[in-house]
């Protein structure tokens, strides 16, 4: 099994930590009377980005979580050590390692 690097992991858990509260200062910062101003054009960017640090964040925890719960299960594809979450079918850590697995998979031997 490679070996986990710190430095990765806690930059990662930084940035979505700042994105969060990034949002979270944001979100505090517009009052009800600057968002009814706003056109639904300028919305479409704004809950665009809000769904990405959701998605990130949720990702975060379920990942937190199988490893406080101490899962052994890791990623089915060679070089990723990431632990799987979710589903109890699940074989990857998720959707960028499902398809690198498939196209590995289906490339030409050389």
């Amino acid at each position: 099994m490679a070996k986990r690097q710190p430095g990765a992991v806690e930059t990662g858990i930084r940035s979505i930590a700042h994105s969060a509260q990034a949002a979270d200062i944001a979100a505090q910062g517009l009052h009800s009377e600057q968002l009814r101003t706003l056109t639904p054009r300028q919305l479409a960017p704004l809950i665009g980005e809000l769904r990405k640090g959701e998605a990130a964040i949720r990702k975060l925890r379920q990942r937190l979580e199988a490893l406080q719960s101490g899962l052994d299960r890791v990623c089915a594809r060679e070089d990723c050590t990431r632990p799987v979450a979710g589903r109890a079918d699940a074989r990857y850590c998720g959707p960028d390692c499902r398809l690198r697995a498939h196209r590995s998979r289906k490339a030409p031997a050389a």
